[in-house]
């Protein structure tokens, strides 16, 4: 914008004069001077900005994983990211290295047709899902799809995002995920989701606000990797995520998080794939939240629904012993045991065809007491 308007005002003094000699204009004084200048200046204020918007104390939390989508990818992140985050809430301070794919989700880069040999689950959720606090390799989802791949054939597509609620989980469902043709899809829920949907965390929380925002696809691309481009699409998103309607009440968003839940099921039985709820954690607030409302949520819409929270913490030394200290999320043990009471009850549920169960997905040694300090 400065650019612009530098071009705009020096341009009549730069522009051929009738005291010009011989009326011909020369490099210091025609219309490439002022294109020149504009272009300058222009560079020098991005350049100036991009410095201290990056040098800023909260330009490391809010900008170091890049969640612009591009519209027209499988993902809802931006492509190609090679990152290394910090958890700021984390005592001692934790970090972590993620990356995405050419698609925007994290993990192996899957075709959109499912192979015929292949069995196919699409994960769902939030920042447990996706894999906060852990690197590439160590999430959940990861080490689920390692252990079916003992038996068979098996492809789980990590479509977590940080901070995401039911209804922006559904929209995600709808709009890109059954474009993978899951043969199940596991849905890893929490109380915090009606909480988001009655007063977000962010406004990146709000995934209409940001699929709305975040366009054209090519100017994403352009400007979305700096610094800048995240405050431009930031304060568009911010804008639309303020205007939303939200529930007048807690028991409201928890009415919004059962429609999502029967949407989702209906989605899924209509393209053929099986739906799997699971507690994935405990609330961020008991008391406001309590987590049982939201097994009562799964079950007013006939859906089927297991807390994974304390069967979880009975692998270990006592509640919470899998969580980062001072942020709550999975620690690298944690997400072990974690995918191991999952692959479990995917098969007492019958998820599962004959071919992953028995002696070839084996145990990973977890069962038994977890030392969470171990490394």
């Amino acid at each position: 914008i400065w650019g612009l308007v530098w071009f705009i005002a020096t341009l009549p003094l730069v522009l051929p004069t009738p005291e010009t000699k011989g009326g011909v204009a020369s490099w210091r004084s025609g219309p490439r001077a002022a294109v020149v200048s504009g272009l300058a200046t222009l560079v020098l204020v991005l350049a100036l900005g991009e410095c201290v918007i990056s040098g800023a104390p909260w330009a490391p939390e809010a900008f170091a994983r890049n969640e612009l989508p591009v519209p027209g990818l499988l993902g809802d992140y931006f492509p190609n990211q090679d990152g290394q985050l910090v958890l700021p809430d984390a005592v001692p301070t934790h970090s972590y290295r993620f990356t995405t794919n050419a698609e925007g989700y994290r993990g192996p880069l899957v075709t959109e047709e499912k192979p015929e040999d292949s069995f196919r689950i699409l994960a769902l959720g939030d920042s447990y899902t996706w894999g906060d606090g852990v690197d590439d390799g160590g999430e959940w989802v990861r080490l689920l799809e390692q252990r079916l791949n003992r038996c068979a054939r098996a492809e789980v597509i990590n479509a977590g995002y940080v901070g995401r609620d039911t209804r922006g989980e559904a929209d995600y469902l709808d709009e890109k995920g059954l474009r993978f043709s899951p043969d199940l899809v596991v849905l890893g829920a929490e109380a915090g989701d009606a909480m988001d949907i009655f007063e977000p965390y962010r406004d990146w929380d709000n995934r209409e606000a940001v699929m709305a925002a975040s366009r054209p696809a090519w100017l994403v691309r352009l400007i979305g990797p700096f610094a800048l481009g995240k405050l431009y699409f930031g304060s568009r998103i911010a804008r639309r995520a303020r205007a939303v309607v939200r529930p007048s009440s807690p028991e409201g968003a928890w009415q919004v998080v059962e429609e999502q839940l029967a949407r989702m099921a209906e989605l899924c039985e209509a393209r053929g794939s099986a739906f799997q709820v699971f507690g994935i954690a405990p609330s961020p607030d008991e008391e406001a939240w309590p987590s049982g409302r939201l097994a009562q949520a799964a079950s007013a819409v006939g859906l089927s629904f297991v807390d994974l929270d304390p069967l979880v913490n009975e692998r270990g030394p006592g509640p919470g012993w899998w969580a980062i200290p001072g942020d709550g999320h999975y620690t690298a043990e944690g997400n072990a045991v974690l995918a191991e009471v999952i692959y479990d009850q995917l098969v007492a549920l019958g998820h599962l065809p004959e071919r992953f169960v028995g002696e070839c997905a084996g145990h990973s040694g977890l069962r038994g007491t977890v030392n969470p300090n171990a490394p």
